[in-house]
């Protein structure tokens, strides 16, 4: 009788169809462009069994691109929405299927979704959202320093509440000083720099690599936390003397599963490239996990 929910956690039509079997059903909210293509191009057994398909297409750059994708197969549902992130779509599916949700978002989830999309239009959202983080890793007095506590602040306060002045205090602190651990990272001696060329473009390339022979690719080790901000600088660091890559590609070491994982921040798309290597993701944001090492890698490369 369970009904089991996937957020931003999705596997092959093939596999879901296994879990269905053993679940009342199973419903799928994912907003990666690569599992939009992997579920569009799925084959149905019987076309008759999909209840719905709903394409949503925009022209960007002359380039026609599907932004959503809905169907559902026996006691399967799937959404793959590129234009929100996973903590949003999950706000309106619950909006859409239970009772005295409120209409209009909370605004901390705007705000993470401003964040995750890296969009960074609502006013302050770096260093709320920098606030954020801290606050639920760290005891203050408006919380215990934990999730459940921070969501209840949250959720009593609004953006010109002291409390969120404070978030908004603590960010900015807390952004300075991982610029400059960013910063340190960017321009030591770790970093690997190297050339993806053209005899490793086997799989099917973005129409932008059309005609592109190579792609100036930096390596190094990352924490987690900072992947985002450590690609995001060092495409667009300006510092003199500072060569820009096109291709970012941060990794960490997981000794259980002895893997890599590769997170890859870049100007051109490259989600290509993890779907090739196993994994996904967005364009310009993607990743995947490999037992290759980073010398490995740039060999391949």
């Amino acid at each position: 009788d369970d009904n089991v929910f996937l957020v931003d956690r999705t596997y092959p039509l093939s596999t879901l169809a296994n879990m269905a079997r053993t679940v009342e059903s199973v419903t799928v909210l994912d907003h990666h462009k690569s599992r939009m293509d992997e579920y569009a191009a799925e084959p149905t057994v019987n076309s008759d069994a999909v209840k719905a398909l709903d394409l949503v297409e925009v022209e960007k750059d002359g380039v026609t691109v599907t932004q959503k994708i809905y169907f559902e197969y026996g006691n399967i549902s799937v959404l793959v929405d590129t234009t929100h992130s996973a903590c949003m779509l999950t706000h309106f599916y619950c909006m859409e299927h239970a009772d005295n949700i409120p209409v209009t978002p909370y605004w901390f989830i705007s705000y993470i979704e401003d964040r995750d999309m890296w969009w960074f239009k609502l006013p302050n959202s770096r260093e709320i959202n920098a606030g954020l983080h801290y606050f639920s890793k760290t005891e203050t007095e408006f919380h215990k320093g934990d999730y459940p506590s921070l969501f209840d602040m949250i959720v009593s306060s609004d953006l010109f509440s002291n409390e969120l002045k404070r978030c908004e205090l603590y960010g900015s602190v807390v952004l300075q000083t991982q610029l400059n651990i960013i910063k340190h990272l960017a321009h030591g001696p770790t970093v690997i720099r190297n050339e993806m060329v053209r005899g490793l473009l086997y799989q099917t390339v973005a129409p932008e690599l059309h005609g592109k022979n190579s792609l100036k690719i930096a390596m190094l080790c990352c924490p987690f936390e900072l992947i985002s901000d450590l690609g995001n600088y060092m495409l667009h660091c300006t510092d003199e003397g500072y060569e820009q890559p096109e291709v970012v590609m941060c990794y960490n070491y997981l000794a259980e599963s002895s893997q890599y994982v590769y997170s890859i921040r870049s100007k051109v798309p490259m989600d290509w490239f993890a779907k090739a290597n196993g994994g996904g993701g967005h364009p310009l944001a993607c990743g995947f996990k490999s037992t290759y090492t980073p010398l490995q890698l740039t060999h391949i490369i």
